[in-house]
């Protein structure tokens, strides 16, 4: 810390005595910048957890809801019509669930009407 005394002038001209103290503070500044770096990584910390929990959550609510239905149409194309559809949720993949149910018993009703196409659908090796 540094103190002085000085004479001057007031801005009507008249003299004046006075005192000004001084203080150093590259202490408290290198503790705010250190505060601020230790800040700015918990937030960026804090920003990819968010993300990876975002991802595993998309992940396994759409991601896996739509690869059980690959895997039940990839069944029906082999000739596998009994295959059920089973509505696994009620968010944006279980309506489609349901209506790939219905398409399945759709085409395994017409399948059972028509004997001349029975084998169509299945996959020649």
């Amino acid at each position: 810390m540094c103190a002085g005394f000085f004479r001057g002038q007031d801005a009507g001209g008249e003299n004046v005595d006075a005192i000004f103290v001084g203080r150093d503070i590259l202490s408290f500044y290198t503790e705010m910048r250190r505060t601020e770096m230790i800040f700015t990584g918990v937030i960026v910390v804090a920003i990819l957890i968010g993300t990876a929990m975002f991802l595993w959550m998309l992940a396994r609510l759409i991601f896996r809801g739509v690869e059980s239905i690959i895997a039940l149409a990839t069944r029906i194309v082999d000739g596998k019509y009994e295959t059920e559809v089973v509505v696994s949720s009620d968010d944006e993949v279980g309506p489609f669930e349901s209506l790939f149910e219905q398409l399945r018993r759709v085409f395994g009703g017409v399948l059972q009407h028509v004997p001349e196409l029975e084998g169509v659908g299945t996959r020649r090796e």
